[in-house]
C-alpha cells in the first residue's frame, strides 16, 4: 500500500459550460467547471496513465483540466499526482478539475476537483454515474475527450455546511505524458541528490526546521514554515518522527539534468522495512526535497 507524504493542504472552489476539443492544441482544454457557485474558465489539459491498483491491472487514463498552465516538467516526474498538482497550483493560484476514466473508456470513475474537498466529496462521486465521456484518438496520436453532466452532481460540503453542486462542460486535446523514469543511473548513496536527501533526513530528526527548510524546494519550505504556525504542529510531527526510520540508506536512482529521483531503505522503529521513492530538484544549485513517497 502506498502511503503518500504530503506537506500540504490545498482548497479551491471550480465551475462549467461548453467547448470544442477538434480545433484544439496539444494539451490545451476549454469549457468551465463550476463548484456550488463559483465557476472558472479552462485552458490547459495534462493526460497520463497508470495501471488499476488491484485485479486486472488494466490501465487506466486521467485527464487534468487547470484554468493555468503548470509545469509538464514536473508533471513528468513527480510520482503522486495530486501532490505535483496541489505544488504547483498552491504556487501559481490555479484552479483545476482531475477526472479518471475506466481502461473502457465508457464511463467516468472519479469527477472530482483536487482540493481539501476531494476527502467529502470523491467517496461519494466514485459511487455516482455520469453521462460517459467521448474520447477519440487521431493518427498523430493526440487524443480528444468531451465531459459534461446534464444533472448537477450534488455533494455534501462538510458538517453542518449543507450541500454542494458541481457541474461541469469541458473538451481538451492532449498527449499521454511519458511518466517513465529518465536518467542516468546513480550509484549506491544517490550521488549528491542522495546526500542532501540524507542530511534533510537527519535535520528531521533533529527536528532543525531551519535546516529543513534549506533542503526543500521553494513549495514544501514554504508550507513547513506555514505549518510551524499551528499549535499542535509540535505534537503532530513528534508523532511522524516515532513512525519513520532512525537510520536511511538510499540505494540508488536516477539523475537527469536538475531532477532525481531515489529509492531509500530504512527500518521502522517497530521494525517494519519502509522503502520510498524520493523526488529530488535542484534549486540554486542546491539539491532540495520535492516528494517523498514511502511505499509499505
Amino acid at each position: 500500500m502506498l502511503q503518500i507524504a504530503r506537506w500540504f493542504l490545498f482548497s479551491f472552489a471550480f465551475s462549467a459550460i461548453a467547448a470544442n476539443a477538434g480545433t484544439l492544441a496539444v494539451n490545451t482544454a476549454e469549457g468551465q467547471i463550476k463548484m456550488d457557485g463559483d465557476s472558472v474558465k479552462v485552458s490547459y489539459a495534462y493526460g497520463w496513465q497508470i495501471p488499476e491498483p488491484f485485479g486486472s491491472r488494466q490501465l487506466h487514463t486521467y485527464v487534468l483540466f487547470s484554468d493555468l498552465p503548470l509545469d509538464t516538467n514536473k508533471l513528468d516526474h513527480y510520482q503522486s499526482m495530486a501532490f505535483a498538482v496541489g505544488n504547483m497550483a498552491r504556487a501559481k493560484g490555479a484552479k483545476f478539475m482531475e477526472v479518471e476514466l475506466e481502461a473502457d473508456e465508457k464511463e467516468l470513475h472519479y469527477v472530482f476537483p483536487s482540493a481539501a474537498a476531494e476527502a467529502v466529496i470523491l467517496g461519494q462521486f466514485s459511487t455516482i454515474k455520469v453521462p460517459a465521456p467521448k474520447v477519440s484518438k487521431g493518427r498523430d496520436g493526440l487524443l480528444t475527450i468531451r465531459i459534461e453532466n446534464e444533472q448537477p452532481l450534488e455533494y455534501s460540503k462538510g458538517i453542518d455546511k449543507g450541500k454542494g453542486k458541481l457541474t461541469y462542460s469541458l473538451s481538451a486535446a492532449f498527449q499521454l505524458a511519458d511518466r517513465t523514469a529518465k536518467g542516468a543511473p546513480l550509484p549506491a548513496g544517490g550521488g549528491a541528490p542522495g546526500q542532501a536527501y540524507l542530511a534533510l533526513h537527519a535535520a528531521r530528526l533533529k527536528s532543525d526546521f531551519t535546516t529543513m527548510t534549506k533542503l526543500m524546494d521553494d513549495l514544501n519550505a514554504a508550507e513547513l514554515r506555514e505549518m510551524r504556525k499551528d499549535p499542535n504542529f509540535k505534537v503532530v510531527f513528534a508523532n511522524m518522527l516515532k513512525q519513520i526510520p532512525r537510520a536511511l540508506q538510499v540505494t540508488g536512482g536516477l539523475m537527469d539534468g536538475n531532477n532525481a529521483l531515489l529509492e531509500s531503505y530504512g527500518k521502522r522503529p517497530d521494525g517494519k522495512e519502509m522503502q520510498a521513492g524520493v523526488y529530488m530538484v535542484k534549486e540554486n544549485g542546491t539539491w532540495k526535497l520535492a516528494e517523498e513517497l514511502a511505499k509499505d
